[in-house]
């Protein structure tokens, strides 16, 4: 799929396009000469171009081009005109492996956490403005009891309002298990998806005790008062009563899929066993309802909503998506109506520096007490720092911290 995409897209034999994927990684100028790019371009130049196209009467030298940001867009509503329709439909992101609990670290949307997920889904089910919901998931899975914290919140919005799964590079185990939950269930062809099954783990130290000479007693009442102990060897009845709780929880998930896809549970259970599944062989297996991307899933709400195909709809996105340095520069009330952020991320800089040099913090009192060398070293860090935020390559050199 990816490789005769490259070749429709580049106008590349797909022959050709394979021998270059077993090459790997390319300089620009590579690229370039295999056809892989069109030309070379700094960001300045890039702006440039697009404004003059887009403004071909503009004589100014050094035009400036008016931008967005990702968020910026995806947030904002589409312009009221005859063709965008008053209803709207709510995309809810759901990315990473499944928490129980809420997400304490504004600064890291990354993670599904059962009760932040909830939040944003009744948001989004007691916005007037939302017709319907599109929860996009992107998730290997996780913890057993968020999940079905999760679907059984799912479950009572369905009463509300449709809400629809799309599956974006992977919703699999606790992914696939809050799909199932919604009214239909849309996958990419290459979505990693299935894994009905599951892991139960105990680590356990006492074989690495033994070998360092530790041992352990206790006194206790009853055989199984050092179940799940990990400093105690593992007995057989341990092993037995572990299989008999995650061999409990395997059975109501299958039986949830079952119920889901409307099939029996032992029909089910043979495309359980923790088998992963492309979406194109999940269409097949019966596990999902259509195979298409978030636009399919778009089009397929806006069909059940009574809003024709080429007519617009309002998207409200869940949660509102800020990346680190917005965060960082929003909070300094900096950056939020800039074209560019170059001057903003500089005074965050600054202000950041000056509470590391400043006279009355602690942290300045810890910075004054090191010698002169290693307080420049660690002020450099600090804006290496910040740099790669936003850079992924840079020229330095190695730091050497002296101590005199």
């Amino acid at each position: 799929m990816f490789v005769k995409a490259v070749s429709t897209g580049r106008k590349l034999d797909e022959a050709k396009v394979r021998s270059l994927m077993d090459v790997g990684m390319y300089v620009p100028d590579s690229l370039k000469s295999y056809n892989l790019i069109d030309g070379f371009a700094r960001e300045a130049e890039l702006k440039e171009r697009i404004h003059r196209r887009l403004n071909p009467d503009d004589s100014t030298e050094h035009p400036s081009l008016r931008t967005v940001t990702i968020s910026q867009y995806m947030n904002s509503k589409a312009a009221k005109s005859d063709d965008v329709s008053g209803k709207g439909i709510a995309i809810v992101y759901a990315s990473g492996p499944i928490s129980s609990g809420k997400n304490t670290n504004p600064f890291d949307a990354s993670g599904i956490y059962s009760k932040t997920l909830i939040r944003d889904l009744r948001a989004a089910r007691d916005d007037d403005d939302v017709d319907a919901i599109i929860l996009r998931i992107d998730s290997p899975g996780g913890s057993a009891y968020a999940s079905d914290e999760i679907w059984a919140e799912i479950r009572e919005i369905r009463l509300k309002k449709p809400i629809y799964a799309s599956m974006s590079d992977v919703a699999a185990s606790g992914g696939y298990y809050i799909a199932m939950a919604c009214d239909t269930i849309i996958a990419h062809p290459a979505t990693i998806t299935g894994s009905i099954g599951v892991i139960m783990a105990i680590p356990n130290f006492s074989g690495t005790m033994g070998k360092i000479g530790v041992t352990m007693d206790t006194v206790s009442f009853g055989r199984s008062a050092n179940f799940m102990n990990p400093l105690m060897p593992i007995t057989d009845q341990d092993k037995g009563q572990f299989h008999a709780l995650g061999e409990g929880i395997y059975r109501r998930f299958v039986q949830k899929v079952a119920d889901s896809r409307k099939k029996d549970y032992e029909s089910t259970r043979l495309l359980a066993r923790g088998r992963v599944w492309t979406g194109e062989a999940a269409l097949s297996a019966g596990l999902i309802d259509v195979a298409g991307g978030l636009n399919d899933a778009i089009r397929l709400v806006k069909k059940r909503i009574g809003v024709d195909e080429n007519t617009k709809v309002n998207i409200s996105i869940y949660p509102e998506r800020v990346d680190n340095i917005a965060a960082i520069l929003k909070m300094f009330g900096l950056g939020e109506d800039d074209e560019d952020n170059t001057e903003a991320r500089a005074a965050v800089v600054k202000h950041v520096m000056s509470s590391i040099t400043g006279s009355e913090s602690t942290t300045a009192q810890l910075m004054h007490s090191l010698p002169a060398g290693m307080r420049m070293q660690v002020q450099h860090a600090a804006q290496l720092a910040e740099i790669g935020l936003t850079e992924h390559s840079m020229l330095m050199l190695p730091m050497v911290i002296p101590f005199d």
